[in-house]
């Protein structure tokens, strides 16, 4: 009998687990699939396929993984719509979606919400062709996705498309199209290079989508195709995350009052420099062998208030100082840019004034800036005045300016190297430069440019190069997100670190009483940002825990000091060592939680929302291999994070 009870259990629990997997689908919404700036992803083309499995249904099996790539990947990048071109008729965009690194320029401008993720316009620019210029745009927005979306979501809607060609047009045509968008299937997808658990599949428009949260772009795009009477299908796959470019900002970069920089000059240089030289990502720039002219001078950020010729700028806010000809530049800096005002110089051996003033401020850096980021102004006026004894002269002139961020990786100068570091391509009709930049210094690390004219511009060929860098030493050591939880009835410590390149590890320190610390062990540093630690160390009460490092300049660095009581913890997790499911139980009811699972390398593997009042809930870790991964919950009340074993 009692073997019998065990038996119905075992079926109880079988059939229990059913309901659940059945009712376990995904819900995809805003906060988990819209892309944001800065994200790049590969993309993938495939050949033909002459079918393909069924794709509907609950707890499908989606097994793509025989598809036969052709060898054309394409980097899908998403950027700011400032300074795009005719990023002014669409004032609803949010972001822009470019597809395309050749020589036609393709945008296409989105409006991502809550409520959905939707197409405004495609603007193709080809350069080669006359600047033949095409804009398709749609009223209202054309959906890419409707939030929430889930299997059984049907959403079927109305717009305008316009279509024009060589603006101003010479040929439109408006049409009325229908949209549909079903949730038609969920469950796990097989491609060549990952397999996804939590995966809903999408149709929409003749093309099925398969989507995750937590991935801001689709996993797999299926489409199909009519050629010479035959027909087969198409796709294209999502083969992971290109890279992670840094993006500037104006709290990162924008310069302070009280700012103090030493810059070092170089010799002039012959060479053809060119975007070639300098773009892509991960790059590695050495200008380690720069060689110094012996001249190096300081500036200094101050506040333009009560400046000589500050009248003449009264949108500068900061300004820098200079000698020996008493130079003051007006700045303007703004969460949207930084922006150069003009100039005052007075020559005290020549008794000569010279202003020059820009009308609007023409700018030295938009934010955000990123990766394959571009930004155009045109219609800027220069104004020159010379002022000399019974002399004025006037020079009005009318210029445009375009900045571009071309690559992005590690820069290495003669005194120090620096990782993170964005190109920036600034030019207008009478100068190129490149800018070398990163968040946290407020001045180029890098400054390339032309400043003897020589160059000839319709040619593109640029000579007579002269180097600025910034004499600095290596970014200090950052540590953020450090926090300390609970895991399996243990003490857990992670944290993120960046410029890492001056220390060998970390100092783990605990204390009972939050003033007295003592080291307990070390981490070394390796090749991610992401840091964790495990306590063998039991509390009976309150512990405090930080991080101590001294690099080898002499500097002792600590991180913020995080608290962990033997009330803390929120959740555990059954079984664990898990196989294809871990149930998570918590202490009381949840009403809506992030379930975030990373392995051992910090990347983030699965995303779940969990909506509803529940004290369980079943995760699927079918997709997971063999190893150590951390679960982390953030609920209204915090983030908790549990060691999560996986043995197959």
């Amino acid at each position: 009998m009692k073997k019998m009870n065990k038996k119905l259990q075992s079926l109880f629990l079988c059939l229990l687990v059913g309901v659940i997997v059945s009712n376990a689908q995904p819900i995809i919404n805003a906060a988990g699939f819209n892309p944001g700036i800065g994200d790049n992803f590969k993309w993938q083309s495939t050949k033909l396929m002459s079918t393909i499995p069924s794709l509907s249904g609950p707890n499908k099996v989606w097994d793509f993984s025989n598809l036969v790539d052709t060898g054309s990947v394409t980097i899908m990048s998403f950027v700011s719509p400032k300074g795009k071109y005719f990023a002014d008729s669409f004032p609803n965009a949010n972001i822009v979606l470019l597809a395309s690194q050749d020589n036609s320029t393709q945008l296409q401008y989105d409006q991502t919400d809550n409520n959905g993720w939707g197409v405004i316009a495609y603007v193709n620019l080809d350069t080669t062709n006359g600047h033949h210029q095409s804009i398709e745009s749609n009223s209202p927005r054309s959906p890419y996705f409707v939030y929430p979306l889930t299997m059984g979501t049907i959403y079927t809607g109305i717009h305008q498309n316009r279509y024009s060609v060589d603006i101003p047009s010479t040929y439109q045509n408006i049409q009325t199209s229908y949209d549909t968008i079903m949730g038609i299937g969920y469950g796990t997808l097989k491609l060549p290079n990952a397999t996804y658990s939590n995966v809903l599949c999408v149709y929409s428009g003749g093309d099925y989508f398969f989507v995750s949260n937590g991935i801001h772009f689709p996993l797999l795009n299926i489409s199909k195709r009519s050629d010479n009477n035959t027909s087969s299908w198409k796709a294209n796959y999502n083969s992971g995350i290109a890279s992670i470019a840094p993006i500037l900002t104006d709290t990162g970069f924008n310069p302070r009052v009280g700012d103090s920089y030493t810059l070092q000059n170089t010799k002039y240089f012959n060479s053809n420099i060119t975007d070639a030289d300098l773009q892509g990502a991960n790059r590695l720039w050495d200008a380690s062998s720069l060689i110094d002219s012996g001249s190096t001078y300081t500036i200094s950020v101050i506040s333009a208030k009560g400046l000589t010729g500050s009248d003449s700028f009264p949108s500068a806010n900061i300004a820098i100082g200079s000698d020996p000809y008493k130079t003051i530049s007006f700045l303007e800096t703004t969460p949207s840019k930084l922006g150069w005002s003009g100039t005052f110089t007075y020559d005290s051996s020549i008794y000569k004034r010279h202003l020059e003033r820009d009308n609007p401020s023409s700018p030295e850096m938009i934010y955000p800036m990123t990766y394959f980021q571009t930004y155009n102004e045109s219609g800027h006026i220069n104004y020159n005045s010379w002022v000399d004894i019974g002399y004025f002269k006037s020079q009005y002139d009318t210029n445009f300016n375009s900045l571009s961020g071309i690559g992005y990786g590690t820069l290495k100068l003669p005194k120090a190297t620096y990782n993170n570091v964005l190109c920036v391509k600034k030019w207008d009709k009478y100068h190129l430069d490149y800018w070398f930049v990163t968040n946290g210094i407020h001045y180029p690390l890098l400054h390339l440019s032309n400043d003897k004219n020589t160059f000839f511009y319709n040619n593109i060929v640029y000579t007579d190069w002269k180097a600025t860098y910034f004499v600095g030493n290596a970014l200090p050591l950052q540590i953020t997100a450090f926090s300390a939880s609970w895991q399996n009835n243990a003490p857990y410590l992670q944290w993120d670190a960046v410029n890492t390149l001056n220390i060998n590890g970390f100092n783990i320190q605990r204390s009972v009483d939050g003033q007295t610390f003592s080291t307990i062990g070390q981490v070394a540093v390796n090749s991610s940002s992401y840091y964790h630690f495990e306590d063998s160390y039991t509390p009976s009460s309150t512990v405090y825990y930080r991080l101590q490092q001294m690099d080898k300049d002499g500097q002792t660095f600590y991180s913020n000091t995080s608290m962990l009581t033997i009330n803390d913890k929120q959740f555990s997790i059954s079984p664990n060592p898990a196989k294809d499911f871990a149930t998570i139980n918590f202490t009381k009811a949840v009403d809506k939680a992030k379930i975030e699972v990373y392995d051992i390398s910090g990347k983030e593997v699965i995303t779940q929302l969990l909506n509803g009042s529940t004290k369980t809930y079943l995760l699927g870790t079918q997709s997971l291999k063999n190893g150590v991964y951390v679960l982390k919950v953030c609920t209204s009340t915090g983030s908790f994070n549990e060691k999560l074993l996986i043995n197959k």
